[in-house]
């Protein structure tokens, strides 16, 4: 356990100052299938938000290093960038992605290597990632924004708490042609969590610099602690 809460915090440290990150979010809300073999199902759209300092370039993972769940530098495996929603509820299949990408879908997901897959992945639902396999993009400062990366679901409610991962390449400052793994939360199909109003159960999920300062807090007091057992 208390190895799991380690590379969690590590994880979250590492994703909060990644550049070059690609961030998933919704591109709407689910909407019902009306005609076809899927009638009576549900596409949920999202989007992915390449940062300015960032591009996608397939072939710069080739053969190149990247962070570890213990903190050293391995080959990056897998290669490639791409990113992946874990875990869809209700999963039927997947429409087709925009042009220079391809999708797969597994029940192990596809993982950067600083993610604990096992940790965020339940082997029992489906994973789906989507491959960039064009030219190289660059953020160019501004951002750039790829749409039309649609799952269909038998469910319409969405579940927020619900994690991505990404990788792709840093394009600027010190760390020009690194590779930047990212971590974070995302909408999927599933069971929607509980609107809990009371003062001791928000049922928010906590943002991730909130998470650290508990477990900075938490060692802080293993800290202080620590002398007084050494003297008695």
């Amino acid at each position: 356990m208390r190895f799991l809460c380690i590379a969690t915090l590590g994880c979250i440290c590492m994703t909060s100052l990644a550049l070059g990150s690609v961030i998933l979010g919704l591109d709407g809300i689910p909407a019902p299938i009306l005609t076809g073999p899927d009638a009576g199902d549900f596409t949920v759209a999202y989007r992915a938000d390449l940062s300015g300092d960032g591009r996608l370039d397939p072939l710069a993972t080739a053969g190149a290093t990247c962070p570890g769940l213990g903190g050293t530098l391995i080959l990056c495996d897998p290669a490639g960038t791409f990113f992946t929603l874990y875990d869809v509820a209700g999963f039927v299949s997947v429409n087709p992605p925009p042009p220079d990408w391809v999708v797969s879908v597994q029940m192990t997901g596809v993982t950067p290597s600083i993610v604990c897959g096992g940790c965020v992945d339940d082997p029992t639902l489906e994973n789906v990632t989507f491959f960039y396999e064009g030219p190289v993009v660059e953020g160019n400062g501004t951002g750039v924004s790829f749409t039309g990366f649609q799952i269909i679901s038998t469910l319409s409610d969405l579940n927020p708490g619900v994690d991505f991962s990404s990788q792709s390449t840093i394009d600027a400052g010190a760390s020009i042609g690194s590779t930047d793994q990212t971590f974070g939360h995302i909408a999927i199909p599933g069971i929607a969590l509980p609107d809990d109003s009371g003062p001791d159960d928000s049922g928010d999920t906590p943002e991730p610099s909130s998470v650290l300062l508990v477990g900075a807090g938490l060692l802080g007091l293993m800290l202080l602690r620590s002398p007084r057992r050494d003297q008695r």
